[in-house]
């Protein structure tokens, strides 16, 4: 998995990983991290990160208040708002990350 911003200095710094990862002859998908509610931007990284022939989780961890007070309070989103969108993205992603290995 790796975590990707859909922002130009990520997607110029994210072909380097994507090269690691297949060097090691491993399987990757691209997690979309820090996705702003309006916008094009996801669609766009989306686009963009398809000329590199891998996966991108179906699940988006969205830019939200809750990542950056949570760390503040030395905290999991979970943790510090359990009901918020926080906490179900990210409980949304690692059912997701279970059910691609088996879990």
């Amino acid at each position: 998995m790796i975590p990707y911003r859909p922002a130009i200095l990520d997607l110029r710094a994210i072909s380097d990983s994507i090269d690691l990862v297949k060097l090691a002859n491993k399987t990757v998908t691209v997690v979309l991290n820090a996705v702003r509610p309006r916008g094009s931007s996801a669609s766009e990284a989306i686009e963009a990160i398809a000329t590199y022939g891998v996966a991108v989780a179906p699940i988006q961890i969205g830019q939200r208040a809750a990542f950056v007070h949570s760390l503040t309070a030395g905290q999991t989103a979970q943790e510090y708002e359990p009901s918020g969108r926080a906490a179900e993205e990210i409980e949304q992603l690692y059912k997701w990350m279970c059910k691609q290995v088996s879990i």
